[in-house]
This record gives structure tokens, C-alpha cells and sequence, in this order.
């Protein structure tokens, strides 16, 4: 249906168009460079005084325009980015060539920062990097933060999973916060709106973005206030153009394939001990002997092709008095696991009018639906499945379950995948509104008045359910939750921009920001239903069902100013201040503020002002501090429902604090941004330094206390960092270009302190593995992992005990290093945790390269990480249950450990007894050394590849178009790296949670995914 609906779209558009044909005076030609005579590609060419009558300049720069019969002196106005507009009167001619002159003001990158102000790049004393929406577009994804992975430096992106519709983390320089509830991820603005959430950034339809700027540091930042104390990723979505109406259509359609699947052995049958075992879920069972049936592909014939289809639409146009952007686009994707679903509708409507040269207003309105569906278990089930057993056959011909666990000892909870698809589900619902209105006063031509209001409210609803003999479940349950959240933001700015004696040019900006956030969600649940062939959350006796409430409230206001003076072009200095005040601080520390001051120096206006080989040359330095507040409610107790008899409120279990104090981010960068040979190769190195204090904590305090937990400052984190991008472009004729892009960056962090009472600081949502866990101890990584060793001598060999096994645990030593010794003289042992590895990268490179040749067009992308580590819990849990594909050369093996044995003179002695690699090893001492299951994320992978072809413009003038592109886009299409699992770019549970975060725990995620896409892109 929704196929029809398009294709009559473009049916219609093709039946007006060729409407317009009916009455026509052609004129055509050609469009230069005046410099070189090099053909321009993509220049608008425009009927002046004629709305919607224009066209654009093919790979040969051609062009064919249509012009009304009875037209009046036409006059075709020729423009483009980085040229001087020209006016060319038409005199009874049907062909017109044109040269246009470079116009290097125009050139000047301009780049959009706080507030989405504009300004030219080389004025600015702070690293921003700005993405194009094409370059967006390109790799094919529809997760915009996916695209920034590898195109900005200092970026790291990791995706949660391969499901449909799911989020990725985005870390700009490291982690700041340290507790799980302080969110690290940069604030996202549209459009010069902050909105909620780094989540937020997902609702974004990637054929709408103009442009993407990263803001990196403090300084970049500051004005920002508290949202923006981790970054900004500030986006500008397209718009009308004067003169020129526009219709574009464009279709991507994908398939989703899983990249790799974690491998298991095919050796064993189900059981324990050696012998088959019906009543267990593990496969520690007899070997499979010739003739038995092995149901190897239980796993891989689980997973499908995935299918992606997405539309897009767009109309837009304008005067010289107003401009318009309006856009429908509809995304709906079915994942790699069958049931998975996601769904997205998108409308964006945008205008602007200008009453006058002085008074000028601007809207939008951006509404996004989406549905989202999931698989109501994790692969723990599908990867572990008994071999001895078909997944797939779980019914029996009268529609009866089949057990593959007596139904008696389900208290296992073992439920086969295909039941749970056909029965169980997760979903989710979304509602998201963002709109705002500004309007823009010139008084006098060096003054600037602008007022901006908007919000963003996003609705949402989930349900799971689990169905009556759901193993684990028996009876079935219901869990529903809704959502309301709303975020006000109201901005006013003062701009003054004036130039002084012709050289100092001073621009200073004074602005006031409130910013209001409400939250309302609810739950409700129920477990074991009264009648199972009723669902219904009234189903259940009283004493079965919960309910709790969740009301959320916060107030925040800044006043700020930002100066900067600008001398001849050449030499910037410029300095801003904000003072925060916030509602989840008490008074007393209200308010709080925050500086920044920063320099610039192009040297080569100075140095080498008519160089042909330095084109441009700038350093910078900023120094900056960032203010970032409270969690709402974190000064005081907080009152929650009492689900026991008589009901009523009582206080949950975190303490207020009302001596809460902000954390402070203090940080300096210099910067070399250089360019050569007029602009066709560019290098831009960064340094920075960052110090996070007053760590806003939330800990286990003693029960005595009349509390469970409790939020105070404390501790204190550091980043250091260093970033590159280098870039060219070469012309190696007319119609063959290139272009490459590399990106580096490397960041170190480290916990410098942590309060006395506490030896590490844990994730709490990432402890799937008691060996190993996402932790960090002071002078370690923040991003670290923390767990169980081998004790190892000053050798570094493993110690193991009098019969062969190794030990578990550290030699203990004293404040001065030396070994701590018991009664009996033998070296004491510590069994507490200890280091094992981080989850941050010593370093990434994004290495992106584009080839065009007239039409043709090529782009490809290799992302390489060195270093960082991953806990790969997925094969702990697959050695526990005996289905790890290691097991088929090791089980029950025998082997002597390459090790030493201590001595009771404190020698140690090599290693002689073999031991039986069987059920009782891995389980009582492999599996409880957490340093097996942290292994090297290092990758090289082939992010993306794009072929794509554009039409010849004699061509498509034919069908009634203007443009016409067709690509084929290959993602994730190679990995190569040493980690023995799926993929080593993975994260545990949600994207968003903070402090250290899940990233780097791999526990049975819905595997990533490699893609192939066809896509179609038409412009009318």
C-alpha cells in the first residue's frame, strides 16, 4: 500500500512536469571556472522573477532550463557556493555560457556554535568539526550518530546492539561523570533547540540535516551552560532557498544480514557430568557418537534477513520574503531476530519571513512516531540451545508445547526462542513533538535582538508480556509503563557586531537562557493471571499487582556574555562568562559560574601572506571551566508508594544531601590549523587537558543510617588527549576527483581520587560477570576492569597449587612493595580485585576516501581501533554451560600447566602435575579467573563502500526531473580483529547509562550487522 501511495506520488510530479513541457523556450550551455575554464558542477541556475523556473549544472556543467513562453526580458541569475552571483540578461539566444568568478570571502568555512550563531572558522579560538548532510548520508546508515563514527576526531560511538532502531552511546573526549546516573553523552541542539536526551539525536531523519557541528571543548561549550559540560553536537536542518522551489524524492531500501555470531562446539549433547541429562539446560552431557542426529544450525537458522525500506520527501521554496522546508519521511525496518520491528514516521515543517530588512521570524514544528518492537529474551537461549534437540520443533501437531525441560523444573526458566517469538513480546511506543518560534529584531545595522522559545515533548509508552506457561512464569505476567517527558527552553540573545578604525572588529553577545524539565512516568504490573486467555492488567489478585509513580521537576536559569575582538583579520581574542542557577542544588550553592578565555594568531597573514605552498596557518589556546548540576531530587528524601497493607508513601531508599555542590570540569587545548597549496591539503592538531572535580556520587552507606544510599562529592577524574585531521583534494582533470579525510584521536583518562570508604568505583548496571566487571580503581582508567587474576610471582609465571591448578588471587604487598608473609612464612594473598584491563582505545583512525568521475561516484570508509579491551562475559557464560567451541579441543584433556609451584622457603619450583581439563576445572578454577575473559577489542573494519551513478542531464530533463542518482551502499562489510567473540564495538543493556558505562561488556547482544543497500535519489 505504501509502495502505490509513493509511486502515484511520483507519477503525478512526472505528469506535471511533462505538463510544463507544453509550452517551451529551451536555452542551454555550459558553466566555468573563470580561473582555470574547469567545468562547474551543481551551479543553481535561476529565472529571475519566476518562482520555481530553474534547474542545476550536470558533471559537465551543462545545463538545460525550460523558460515560460511570453517570458519578458528574462534574466537567468547563475550561483554557487564559493562564487560570485551573476546576472546574465537572455537576447534571442538559445545557448548561453557562462565563467564565474571565485568570490574568497564566501569562501571562508563558516561553521554554526552556541545558540546557532554563525561564524567563520578561522575566527574561532576552539576545535569544531562540521559533517555535511551528504557526508551523513553517505555511509548509508539512518542512526546518526552511527555516522559519526571514524568522520570525527575525539568521537567514540559505540552501538548497544544490531536490533532495529537501537541507540548508540556518544562519548566526546572521555567520561566526566563517574556515577551511573550522571549521563556523559554531549547535549544534542536542532536547529539552535537543545532537546532531551543524547537518545534525542536517533529521532533526527538523516536526509533533513544541512549540517552537523561537534562541538569538542569547554570553551566551544561554555555558553551552552550545564547540558553541554560533556559536548555539543549542534544540527542544522535544511531549509528554503530564494527563488527556487524544489521537490526531492528519495528511496532506500537494505538488507540486514548478521555481521558474525559468537561460535560454539558441536561435540556434546546435553547433560552434566559426561551423561545425557533431559532435566538440564547444559551441554556438559556424552559425546555425540556416528549416526546420532546434531542439530547444528539451531543458531544460525534462528536469524533472518533483515529489511529495511525508507522514504523520503521533501518540497521547498521561497522568496525573497519568505522560504519554506516541509518533509514526510517513513522508515520501517524488520530486524536480524524475527518479532524485532522498527517503525518511524517523521514530518518536518520549517518557514521563515522577512517583514522587513530589520524584523524577520522563523518556525518549525518537527513531529516523529515511532514503534518500536523487540524479542522477549536474550540470546543466552539461542547460543546455548542443546544440539541433541531441534530449536525449531517446540510444538506438538495438536498446537500442545513441547518441553524441552520437564514443565515441573521450570523454575530454570529455559523458554525455546521460536515459543517466546509466537507469544512474548517487548514494544514500545513513541510521540515526540519539537517545535519553537524566533524572531530577530536589527534596530541599527550592528545590533541584533533575537528571542527563541521552543519545546520538546516526547510521549511514550511499553509493554511486556509474558504469556501463562512462559517457563519461569508459569502463570504469565504484564509490566506496562508511560512516559511523559517536556523540556522548555527560552533564549534571549543581544548581539552587537561592529568594526572599529577598520582593523578591530568586536562582537559581543549578552543573553539570558530558562530552561524548564518535567517528568511523569508510571508502572504498572502483574503476575500470575486469573484467567490465562485474558489479558488484561485487571487479571490479577490485588496482592500480584505493583504499581509506582515517578514525578520529576527542574528549574534551570543562566545569564551569560561572551566578547571577542577580531584584529585585521589575523589575531582574535575573546573571553565569555555564565552564571547557572538550578533547582536540584540547594540555594546556598546557587549560583555557580563558570569562565572562558581564549587567543588566536593566523600566522600566515603575518609570515607568508602571498605563499603558494602555506595557504593558511592559525594557532589557538583556550582555557575553560564547566559547570554540571545535580540529578532532580537529590537534595532531599524522596517519597514513592508503599505496596503493602494499608498502602500510603514512604520514604525510597537515597538520602538526600543538602550540601550538594556542582561538579567542575576544568580545561585548557592549543591548536594548529594549517592549510596548503591553496587550500588542497589541510592538517589540524589538537592538544587538550581536562579535570573533573567535585564528582557528584551516589554509594552504599550504611544501613544504620536509616538509608541504603547515599549522593555526596567526591573524587575527582582527569582526560588528556591529543586529536588529528588531515585532508586533500585533488583534480586530475575536469571530470576526476579526489578527496580523503583522516581522522585520529587518542584519549587517556585516569581516576585520580575516590572517597577514603571506597577501594573502586563499579557500574553498577554492567556486573553480568563477577570476575570481571566495568570498574575502576585511583590511577587507573576510568573506562576500566576490574576482577580475579592468577597469582603470578615477580616473574610474571602463574602459581599454581601442589596438585597442578592454578591459584586465584594477587600476592599481597606492603606500603613499601615488598611481599606480606603469613605465620608459616608463604606469601600472603589478596582476593580482592584487582586491574585487568580498560575499555577505552589506545587510539582510532577514521580513514574516509571519495572518487567522482563525471557521474560515477565512490566512497569508502576504514575505521581502525588499536587497543582497549572488552570482557567477553558471553563466553564465560558458554564455557559455564558447557557450549563454547574451545571445548572441543580442550574438554577433558589433560595438560600441565605452564607454572610454578611456591615453596616453603619462599622458592618456587616448576610446574610437573598434569590435570584433567574436565567439568570441575573450568567451573572451579578456569571460569573463576576473570583475566580469561578480557581479551583485545583492536579492529580494522570496512565501515562502508558507496557506488553511485548520476544521470546525464539530457536524460533526465527527459522524465521531467532535474537530478537523478542511483547508489549502492555495502555496510559493516569487513572486521577484522583477534576478539574471539561477535564484535568487540559492543555495549551491555542500555546506551545511556553513565559513569564508566556498559561499553566494551559483551553479554549476549542481539549481534551487529553487515548491510546492503539500493537507493534512489530524485530531484524535480
Amino acid at each position: 500500500m505504501r509502495g502505490q501511495f509513493f509511486s502515484g506520488v511520483v507519477t503525478l510530479l512526472l505528469l506535471l512536469a511533462n505538463m510544463s513541457l507544453a509550452q517551451q523556450q529551451v536555452i542551454s550551455g555550459n558553466v566555468t571556472d573563470a580561473t582555470d575554464q574547469s567545468p562547474l558542477i551543481g551551479v543553481n541556475v535561476l529565472l529571475k522573477g519566476a518562482a520555481g523556473v530553474g534547474t542545476v549544472t550536470d558533471f559537465d556543467g551543462n545545463y538545460k532550463l525550460v523558460l515560460p513562453t511570453g517570458t519578458q526580458d528574462p534574466v537567468l541569475a547563475f550561483s554557487m557556493v564559493g562564487y560570485k552571483t551573476k546576472d546574465v540578461s537572455i537576447v534571442n539566444q538559445s545557448i548561453l555560457n557562462v565563467s564565474l568568478e571565485a568570490n574568497y570571502e564566501e569562501l571562508e568555512e563558516v561553521v554554526v556554535t552556541a545558540f546557532g550563531i554563525e561564524h567563520e572558522k578561522k575566527t574561532l579560538n576552539y576545535t569544531v568539526q562540521q559533517v555535511d548532510g551528504a557526508d551523513l548520508v553517505q555511509s548509508g546508515k539512518q542512526n546518526i550518530a552511527e555516522t559519526l563514527s571514524g568522520k570525527v576526531a575525539g568521537v567514540q560511538i559505540t552501538q548497544a546492539s544490531g536490533s532495529p532502531g537501537a541507540a548508540s552511546q556518544i562519548l566526546i573526549r572521555g567520561v566526566t561523570s563517574l556515577s551511573d546516573d550522571r549521563d556523559n553523552q554531549p547535549l544534542i541542539v536542532i536547529d539552535g533547540l537543545p532537546v532531551v536526551g543524547g537518545g534525542g539525536i536517533l529521532d533526527v531523519n538523516m536526509n533533513d540535516v544541512e549540517t552537523l557541528n561537534v562541538l569538542k571543548g569547554a570553551a566551544a561549550t561554555a555558553l551552552y551552560g550545564i547540558d553541554a559540560s560533556q559536548g555539543a553536537i549542534v544540527i542544522t536542518t535544511k531549509s528554503g532557498k530564494n527563488g527556487q522551489t524544489r521537490v526531492n524524492f528519495s528511496t532506500s531500501h537494505t538488507i540486514d544480514q548478521p555481521l558474525r555470531i559468537a561460535p560454539r562446539q558441536e561435540m556434546y549433547m546435553q547433560g552434566v557430568n559426561g551423561i545425557y541429562n533431559d532435566a538440564v539446560f547444559s551441554s556438559w552431557g556424552a559425546m555425540f557418537l556416528e549416526g546420532d542426529q546434531i542439530y547444528s544450525d539451531n543458531t544460525s537458522d534462528f536469524f533472518q534477513d533483515g529489511l529495511m525500506q525508507k522514504y523520503d520527501l521533501s518540497v521547498s521554496g521561497g522568496s525573497e520574503k519568505t522560504t519554506f522546508y516541509t518533509s514526510v519521511n517513513v522508515l520501517d525496518q524488520t530486524g536480524v531476530v524475527p518479532t524485532e520491528h522498527y517503525q518511524r514516521i517523521g514530518l518536518l515543517a520549517k518557514g521563515t519571513i522577512k517583514m522587513s530588512e530589520r524584523v524577520s521570524f522563523n518556525t518549525s514544528l518537527n513531529y516523529v512516531k515511532s514503534n518500536t518492537t523487540r524479542l522477549a529474551a536474550s540470546m543466552f537461549t539461542i547460543y546455548n540451545w542443546p544440539l541433541n534437540n531441534n530449536m525449531s520443533d517446540y510444538l506438538f501437531p495438536n498446537g500442545e508445547k513441547k518441553w524441552l525441560i520437564d514443565q515441573e523444573l521450570q523454575f530454570q526458566g529455559i523458554e525455546n526462542p521460536y515459543w517466546i517469538k509466537d507469544n512474548n513480546f517487548n514494544v514500545s511506543e513513541s510521540d515526540r513533538l519539537i517545535g519553537q518560534v524566533s524572531a530577530s529584531w536589527k534596530p541599527i545595522k550592528e545590533l541584533d535582538l533575537t528571542y527563541r522559545v521552543g519545546t520538546d515533548i516526547i510521549n511514550s509508552y511499553s509493554r511486556r508480556l509474558r504469556m501463562p506457561l512462559t517457563a519461569g512464569i508459569l502463570g504469565g505476567s504484564i509490566s506496562d509503563s508511560d512516559r511523559f517527558t517536556s523540556r522548555t527552553n527560552s533564549t534571549f540573545n543581544i548581539t552587537f557586531d561592529k568594526k572599529f578604525a577598520h582593523k578591530v572588529r568586536v562582537t559581543a553577545l549578552v543573553g539570558n537562557n530558562v530552561e524548564l524539565t518535567n517528568t511523569r512516568s508510571t508502572s504498572f504490573s502483574g503476575v500470575d493471571f486469573l484467567n490465562p486467555d485474558f489479558i488484561s492488567l485487571e487479571n490479577f489478585n490485588a496482592t500480584d499487582k505493583r504499581y509506582s509513580q515517578y514525578l520529576s521537576n527542574r528549574i534551570r536559569a543562566g545569564v551569560y556574555t561572551d566578547v571577542k575582538v577580531d584584529y585585521d583579520g589575523y589575531a582574535f581574542i575573546g573571553a565569555s562568562y555564565r552564571n547557572d542557577w538550578s533547582s536540584s542544588l540547594p540555594e546556598k550553592n546557587n549560583p555557580f559560574n563558570y569562565p572562558s578565555f581564549s587567543a588566536g594568531f593566523i600566522f600566515s597573514e603575518v609570515f607568508a601572506p602571498n605563499s603558494n605552498v602555506l595557504s593558511f596557518g592559525k594557532l589557538m589556546a583556550n582555557w575553560a571551566r564547566v559547570g554540571k548540576d545535580a540529578n532532580p531530587h537529590s537534595t532531599t528524601a524522596v517519597l514513592e508508594p508503599y505496596p503493602g497493607y494499608g498502602g500510603g508513601y514512604k520514604y525510597d531508599y537515597y538520602a538526600g544531601n543538602p550540601d550538594l555542590m556542582p561538579e567542575i570540569t576544568e580545561s585548557w587545548e592549543i591548536g594548529l590549523d594549517t592549510r596548503f597549496f591553496n587550500g588542497k591539503i589541510g592538517a589540524n592538531v589538537a592538544l587538550y587537558d581536562m579535570t573533573s572535580i567535585n564528582q557528584i556520587m551516589r554509594t552504599r552507606v550504611t544501613p544504620a543510617s536509616g538509608w541504603i544510599m547515599q549522593t555526596f562529592n567526591a573524587g575527582s577524574i582527569k582526560n588528556r588527549g591529543w586529536e588529528i585531521i588531515l585532508d586533500q583534494k585533488t583534480d586530475f582533470s575536469p571530470h576526476f576527483n579526489w578527496s580523503t579525510q583522516l581522522n585520529f584521536s587518542r584519549n587517556k583518562s585516569t581516576l585520580v581520587e575516590l572517597p577514603s570508604h571506597m577501594s573502586e568505583m563499579i557500574v553498577t548496571a554492567g556486573q553480568v560477570l563477577g570476575t570481571a566487571k566495568p570498574a575502576t580503581q585511583p590511577g587507573y582508567p576510568v573506562q576500566g576492569i576490574t576482577g580475579s587474576t592468577y597469582i603470578r610471582n615477580e616473574d610474571g609465571r602463574i602459581v599454581v597449587d601442589e596438585n597442578g591448578y592454578p591459584r586465584i588471587g594477587a600476592y599481597l604487598k606492603d606500603e613499601n612493595g615488598d611481599y606480606v608473609l603469613e605465620e608459616d612464612g608463604s606469601r600472603a594473598v589478596d582476593y580482592s580485585n584487582q586491574y585487568l584491563g580498560n575499555r577505552e582505545p589506545d587510539w582510532q583512525i577514521g580513514l574516509t576516501n571519495d572518487f567522482k568521475y563525471k557521474g560515477w561516484s565512490l566512497g569508502f570508509m576504514f575505521h581502525f581501533r588499536k587497543g582497549g579491551d572488552v570482557i567477553n562475559a558471553t563466553a564465560s557464560s558458554m564455557y559455564s554451560n558447557g557450549t563454547h567451541k574451545n571445548l572441543e579441543q580442550y574438554r577433558n584433556h589433560g595438560i600441565v600447566i605452564d607454572g610454578v609451584v611456591e615453596q616453603a622457603d619462599g622458592t618456587f619450583a616448576e610446574n610437573t602435575k598434569e590435570i584433567l581439563m574436565d567439568r570441575e576445572y573450568f567451573s572451579q578454577n578456569f571460569l573463576l579467573a576473570g583475566e580469561n575473559f578480557v581479551e583485545d577489542a583492536s579492529w580494522v573494519r570496512l565501515d562502508y563502500i558507496k557506488l553511485g551513478y548520476q544521470l546525464p542531464l539530457n536524460l533526465v530533463e527527459k522524465m521531467g526531473m532535474k537530478n537523478l542518482e542511483l547508489s549502492f551502499t555495502a555496510r559493516n562489510l569487513g572486521l577484522w580483529t583477534k576478539y574471539s567473540g561477535a564484535d568487540p564495538n559492543t555495549i551491555y543493556g542500555s546506551a545511556s547509562t553513565g559513569g564508566g558505562g556498559t561499553n566494551g561488556v559483551d553479554y549476549y547482544g542481539v549481534p551487529s550487522i553487515r548491510s546492503f543497500s539500493f537507493n534512489l535519489n530524485a530531484t524535480f
